[in-house]
């Protein structure tokens, strides 16, 4: 604890003899200016006061003249008093203003006539508000020098020079300074004389503390100095009844009271240190690192065996926590049983870690006791560590090798010297079926299954007793009776001299694995969804039928028929009614097919929706084609999945072996070629593979490479077809449909759309007709035509594959065309498929502001769902149904129906493919809204549609 110091050694600001005169001499300093202060106050107030009395005095002489000698109209004597009035020394301004504030008279000639409120200080606001009060008003100014006043008069002349003068006001400045300076020069002199007697009294008043009071503190001061030096016999023997001595006798009872403690305190401290002693030795005995902690969780103490534990010495340690000396992980587990120990005070004993000198980690088991102060408070704990590391290693190894064994999934048996079982796991007795006590003590034949013979059983020993191990598959036998096959690995235990005193058998069932290996072997050639060879299995067996056929070909060979089967539009049963029905639609097919195909046939699934079926000795194309016919027959059978009737169809490509190949790649690429003819013929048909089919196969892929490079050539254009308002005949709009230039001239649209469909060209192709669409449509509008739709068709795979938004936003923002000058037109395959993200673009497309269509409507998966879901704008009647309106009452009845069902959605129609004017008039006759077809005109270029469209506007 620090000591106050003496009187002489503080600060000489705060030493009382010089500090008291300063606050006396303060204290008369603001005596002097509290009197200067109020002096002055009080005679400015008096000074306003006279002041004013003063003005008001002068001011109801002058009214009371100037109205007298102004109703006289006695001008002269007016001014002469005014002038007179104006000569009070303390007059500095005087003005008679009329009511619009001009001055009639003033002390300064110079001002007559003038704006008072320019020439001085008058302010009208206050001279209207005494003349409207008829009172006068004084004011004093900011500076608190000067008073204003306002005095009005009434006059109401009406004869002499100012006549019609009603009101005026006198207004006068009355300059208080003079007055106010002596007043100030009163107060100083005040202020001083003050001062001076306050001076004096404090200087004397300061002497005499100085010589009662500061003196005999500095004695107090001395004797505090020299008993805080340790002089415990040090005394003041003061004498006097006052304060300071009175300090001075209790300051001498402390000393003395001071000095007995000192003695006591010392005896007490030899007692302890025998003590102490005698518990150092005692701590230092224990062998086990012992230490002890404060109530903070501080080390205050420990052995030499704690020491050596940490690796520090004795100043490293005393002071710091246990944050300073473990790891964090640890220091965190000792600090939370250190807090719950003083929480709950008492024993305590739990195991951890402790983190040796050398890094490394042991088990520890701490035993840890509070211990009090003289108060009965927790004052620290006691701790000693037992190192169990060793112990727990031990026990660590028998309990895993204990697991080990018991929890092994792999069975274990071992035997002694004799072969005699002397223990096995759970595993053995899961695999068996034996219990433990049912094999003990029992030798290991009883496992036998009869499987393998003496030679085996020769071989086994011979290699334990060479090689001290042995390991391969055997065949055993369960309790129940069941044959398993096992991978079995021995081993000899031999102790230090070299005997056998163990045999341990390690091994486990792999009857999952040979059942798997089977499995896997049948999955690398057969279809995982039918069940069906695959391709790799038809591929052998097709090439062993070849041969074998070309081996018995000596008096004629019998040909062998690759038939290559593709379901036809499959995909359009995935896409609506999921892969789930698909699935279960194949696994129907191929049952069917299964029936009626002989046993020495092979039905395989190549993928997807593709099958091949090998027919050996197929002897004559007749019977190939019975075949093919028996297929396509079957198929024509209505099948139902999942509640749904499905009827589906199919196309045969068929080859034949040795005629158009011998190895299963030539005869599957001409199957396949054979495959497309039938497929472009009309489906549900089979064609033989020809050399002619070649030729056209060779022209196709021939299209397919320029077809690749009409876009970069500029070969592709656009032929513009018009679409007209049926009632009116005016033309609404145009259809767009894309036509290939080449040099040869212009390729048919059936010959080169399904191929670009088919190769994906019809996505860039595509985008490039919206853009040049919209150009065209842009130009005609620039060209001065009236506004029309331009009509799109989108391909689903563009719909579906491109990014449909960016594409059409560029090109309406490329063109500057409004976006409800563009109508697309969507098959109904496009809103079938993927649902969800359909009806997403097509709402983006309505929020452009796009028209959408629907084309060739009636002829695929009409459905009123689809309306209600997708917002489309038109429907597009096909042309099958305009073709035979007039001859066929169900075309017509569709018709109607279609145009109703538009009308009661508020959509319009659009009949394609009128020819003739009796077409004309029963659409007409529906309510149909709009036509298009070669009655109006045909698809031309721009230019003569240009022409066309003038001559209709």
């Amino acid at each position: 604890m620090k000591s106050v110091p003496p009187i002489h050694q503080l600060p000489a600001p705060f030493r009382l003899k010089r500090l008291l005169p300063v606050v006396l001499l303060l204290s008369a300093i603001l005596a002097s200016l509290y009197v200067a202060q109020h002096w002055y106050q009080h005679a400015s107030q008096r000074i306003e006061q006279e002041s004013r009395e003063t003005v008001g005095v002068l001011m109801r002489q002058l009214q009371d003249i100037l109205s007298e000698r102004l109703v006289l109209d006695n001008l002269s004597q007016a001014k002469a008093r005014l002038s007179a009035t104006a000569l009070h020394p303390r007059i500095n301004t005087l003005i008679l203003a009329d009511e619009q504030h001009q001055v009639i008279f003033a002390n300064r000639y110079l001002w007559q006539g003038q704006d008072a409120a320019r020439v001085s200080g008058y302010r009208p606001r206050e001279a209207d508000e005494a003349m409207g009060r008829d009172q006068h008003r004084i004011e004093l100014n900011e500076a608190g020098t000067v008073l204003s006043g306002y005095f009005p008069l009434v006059l109401d002349l009406t004869h002499g020079s100012l006549r019609g003068l009603k009101r005026g006001t006198l207004y006068v400045e009355f300059d208080m300074t003079a007055p106010l300076a002596a007043a100030r020069s009163e107060a100083v002199e005040e202020s001083l004389k003050t001062g001076a007697l306050a001076v004096l009294g404090a200087l004397l008043l300061s002497l005499l503390l100085d010589l009662w009071v500061t003196r005999r503190l500095q004695r107090i001061s001395a004797a505090a100095r020299r008993l805080g030096e340790g002089h415990l016999n040090e005394r003041i023997g003061m004498a006097g009844d006052d304060e300071i001595a009175t300090l001075a006798r209790q300051f001498d009872e402390t000393a003395a009271s001071l000095a007995r403690k000192q003695d006591a305190l010392q005896q007490a401290d030899a007692q302890l240190q025998e003590h102490v002693q005698f518990m150092h030795t005692l701590i230092e005995a224990i062998p086990s690192p012992l230490f002890y902690k404060d109530a903070q969780g501080r080390y205050v103490g420990c052995n030499e065996a704690f020491l050596t534990y940490l690796g520090k010495e004795r100043h490293e340690l005393l002071g710091k926590s246990v944050y300073d000396l473990a790891p964090q992980e640890l220091a965190d587990i000792y600090a939370a049983a250190d807090r719950q120990l003083f929480d709950n005070p008492g024993k305590q004993v739990y195991e951890s870690q402790a983190c040796y000198a050398d890094g490394s980690k042991h088990d520890v088991i701490y035993n840890k006791a509070t211990f009090m102060d003289a108060e009965g408070r927790v004052a620290g704990l006691v701790g000693v560590m037992v190192d169990i590391t060793e112990r727990k290693r031990q026990e660590e190894e028998l309990r895993l090798a204990a697991k080990v064994f018991d929890t092994s999934n792999e069975a274990f048996l071992v035997t002694d010297a004799d072969n005699n079982i002397r223990s096995v796991n759970r595993a053995f007795c899961e695999t068996t079926g034996y219990s433990a006590e049912e094999v003990l003590g029992r030798n290991p034949r009883l496992l036998s299954s009869g499987h393998h013979d003496k030679t085996f059983y020769r071989q086994m020993w011979e290699a334990l007793n060479s090689q001290g191990y042995w390991q391969g598959e055997i065949y055993d036998r369960r309790k129940s009776g069941e044959i398993y096959p096992k991978w079995t690995r021995i081993n000899v235990v031999k102790d230090d001299q070299g005997r056998v005193v163990n045999h341990v058998a390690v091994f486990s069932d792999i009857s999952d694995r040979k059942a798997l290996e089977e499995r896997l072997q049948f999955l690398a050639q057969h279809d995982h969804l039918t069940g069906l060879p695959n391709r790799n299995l038809l591929r052998l067996r097709l090439e062993q039928a070849v041969e074998s056929a070309m081996e018995r070909g000596a008096g004629g060979i019998n040909p062998v028929a690759l038939l290559l089967l593709d379901l036809d539009h499959f995909k359009t049963i995935n896409d609506s009614l999921g892969h789930h029905a698909g699935d279960q639609l194949l696994r129907t097919v191929v049952k069917r097919l299964k029936n009626i195909l002989r046993e020495s046939s092979t039905l395989c699934r190549q993928g997807g929706d593709e099958f091949l079926i090998v027919l050996p000795q197929a002897q004559d194309l007749a019977r190939v084609s019975r075949a093919a016919e028996t297929v396509l027959a079957a198929l024509a059978t209505p099948f139902e999945v999942d509640g749904h009737p499905l009827s589906i169809t199919g196309s045969i490509g068929i080859s034949l072996a040795p005629d158009d190949g011998s190895d299963f790649d030539t005869l599957l690429k001409k199957a396949d070629t054979a495959l497309v003819h039938a497929k472009q013929s009309g489906r549900n048909a089979y064609r033989f593979f020809t050399e002619a089919m070649n030729v056209s196969t060779l022209e196709r892929l021939t299209l397919q490479q320029r077809l690749h490079q009409a876009l970069e050539r500029q070969e592709l254009v656009l032929y513009y077809q018009p679409q007209l308002d049926l009632a009116s005949g005016r033309v609404v709009g145009v259809e767009a449909l894309l036509r290939w230039r080449t040099p040869e001239g212009l390729v048919p649209p059936g010959k080169f759309i399904p191929l670009a469909e088919e190769t994906g060209l019809i996505v860039p192709m595509g985008a490039w007709v919206i853009q040049e669409a919209c150009r065209q449509a842009r130009t005609w509008l620039d060209a001065g035509l009236p506004p029309m739709t331009m009509a799109v068709n989108l391909s689903a795979l563009q719909f579906h594959r491109d990014n449909l938004l960016i594409t059409v936003g560029d090109a309406l923002s490329a063109a500057s065309l409004p976006a409800a000058s563009l109508e697309l037109e969507l098959t109904e395959s496009i809103l079938i498929q993927d649902a969800e993200a359909t009806l997403a673009t097509l709402k983006a497309m309505n929020a452009m502001g796009v028209l959408l269509s629907i084309d060739d409507f009636g002829t695929g998966y009409s459905s009123l769902a689809y309306l209600k879901r997708f917002t489309v704008d038109k429907l597009k009647i096909d042309q099958s149904f305009v073709r035979d309106i007039t001859s066929d009452g169900d075309s017509a009845a569709i018709v109607r129906a279609v145009v109703q069902m538009a009308s009661s959605l508020k959509l319009k129609t659009i009949a394609e493919g009128v020819e003739t004017e009796s077409q004309a008039a029963a659409l007409r006759a529906t309510g149909c809204d709009e036509v298009q077809g070669y009655l109006y005109a045909r698809p031309m270029p721009a230019a003569e549609c240009e022409a066309y469209l003038r001559g209709k506007a």
